[in-house]
């Protein structure tokens, strides 16, 4: 503890001015290109879900009320061999 306590820091500096830079961080096409891909990406998206919902919900409609087809082929009954003993 008598160390901790013992330690200082000191900061020197050659003057007492400050420079600040001030640069743009987002130009105007940058940020309407950013704001198009996002646009592009969301609808692209919402697009896509919209059809597969359609197509699921037309698939299922379909199986779900569709009458089922008969088949015309009689399956063959298998002739048991009677064991002579």
């Amino acid at each position: 503890m008598k160390l901790l306590a013992a330690l200082g820091l000191e900061i020197l500096y050659n003057t007492q001015q400050y420079t600040y830079n001030e640069y743009k961080k987002a130009t105007l096409s940058y940020l309407l290109s950013e704001i198009g891909g996002s646009l592009g990406l969301y609808l692209g998206a919402s697009i896509i879900t919209l059809v597969e919902l359609l197509t699921f919900s037309v698939t299922w409609l379909w199986y779900k009320f569709a009458p089922v087809p008969t088949s015309k082929i009689q399956p063959h009954r298998q002739r048991y061999a009677t064991k002579v003993i």
